[in-house]
Parts: structure tokens; C-alpha cells; sequence
């Protein structure tokens, strides 16, 4: 697949998405080869929005297994634990992306086309 092929797959991805369907959004995104950290993410997210919160975490699983210094991966997954009442996970998940800030008091997420900002103290709030 060309690269024009998966830009053109990623925004249809990102388009469903802003429109609510996710479930399209998905589709595309899978349709990429060798996904990235970021297309990872991407899936998880149309899944939690769908309430799919297995596949979410598989693909967040996959999302820092891909980039293991991808913080916002780690606190996007222990909030997922969070709500799965698996507390020590998300605390080790916490922990993590405070470690993967490297010291930084924010991260902005948008030069990997995410749009989101995770913010220190964001994440030393959810570990407390």
C-alpha cells in the first residue's frame, strides 16, 4: 500500500470518527498495514467512544507495545482500568506515563496528529 493509500485511509479514519461513526472509523484505520502507536490509539478511542471497553485496551495494549514511550498510551489505558475497577493496573499505567513525561510538565500529542495534550499533573493526580 502506498503511502497517498494510508493518508488517505487515516483521515477517512479520522473523519468518520469527528462524525460519530466509529464504527467506519475502525474499519479504516484496521485497513492500515503495520499500524502505528498513533492508529493504535486511534482504535482504541472509536472503541471506548463505542463503549467497547475489550478492545479498547487490547488496542492500547498494542499502542504501547508499538511506541513504549508513548505516555499518553499508558494514562489512557489506566484510566480504561480505572473504569474497570482494576486499580493496581491503572496505578502501574499511571506510574508509567508519569516516568514516560521524562520530566516534562506536558506533552502535546500534535505533531503525531492527535490532538491532545497530557499534562503532569494530570497524571500525578489520577496515581494519588
Amino acid at each position: 500500500m502506498s503511502l497517498k493509500e494510508m493518508v488517505v485511509l487515516w483521515q477517512a479514519g479520522v473523519e468518520n470518527a469527528e462524525a460519530g461513526r466509529f464504527e467506519e472509523a475502525v474499519d479504516n484505520f484496521t485497513e492500515i498495514p503495520e499500524p502505528s502507536a498513533r492508529i493504535f490509539f486511534n482504535i482504541a478511542s472509536a472503541f471506548l467512544r463505542q463503549g467497547n471497553l475489550e478492545d479498547a485496551e487490547r488496542n492500547l495494549d498494542l499502542c504501547v507495545k508499538r511506541d513504549p514511550h508513548m505516555a499518553l498510551g499508558y494514562f489512557q489505558r489506566g484510566c480504561l482500568c480505572l473504569q474497570k475497577q482494576r486499580f493496581v493496573d491503572a496505578l502501574k499505567d499511571f506510574e508509567l506515563a508519569l516516568t514516560h513525561l521524562r520530566g516534562n510538565l506536558l506533552i502535546d500529542y500534535k505533531q503525531l496528529g492527535l490532538q491532545y495534550k497530557l499534562y503532569s499533573c494530570e497524571v500525578s493526580l489520577a496515581s494519588q
